[in-house]
């Protein structure tokens, strides 16, 4: 991947109703964080809050771009919507558990489990937050 000239990260979007698929495949590390980081704040720029990260073809995350999915979900909850990750692979889905993104972050396994957890109001993740806040 490194030695081939170009990235191989690549970023893709669908609309399913009021919510944005964004497909991500690849590593996210150094440029590409900046890149998911742009990408993310144009949806937001546009309206679009409510966000299924598609991670069935992600390779890899840095903490940069871990940190990316965090700060742009906080601003996506504050204007009504969320960030929620699916068809994460294990090995990715450990790391996040180990850092505790993914008590931050909801992580389901499939795009229709994602979309209900859209369409049915509170999810987990809310809860935890707003009991901490409380």
């Amino acid at each position: 991947m490194f030695g081939a000239g170009e990235s191989m990260f690549n970023i893709k979007k669908k609309k399913i109703n009021h919510l944005m698929v964004v497909t991500l495949k690849g590593d996210v590390v150094l440029g590409e964080c900046q890149e998911l980081e742009t990408f993310l704040g144009q949806l937001q720029k546009e309206g679009k809050y409510c966000v299924i990260l598609d991670c069935e073809d992600l390779e890899g995350m840095s903490t940069k771009g871990m940190k990316v999915i965090l700060r742009l979900s906080e601003v996506f909850r504050k204007s009504g919507g969320d960030i929620k990750m699916i068809r994460v692979q294990e090995k990715l889905h450990n790391v996040f558990r180990i850092c505790g993104l993914s008590q931050m972050i909801e992580i389901v396994a499939s795009l229709e489990d994602g979309i209900q957890k859209f369409s049915s109001g509170v999810g987990h993740i809310e809860k935890h937050l707003l009991w901490k806040m409380s």
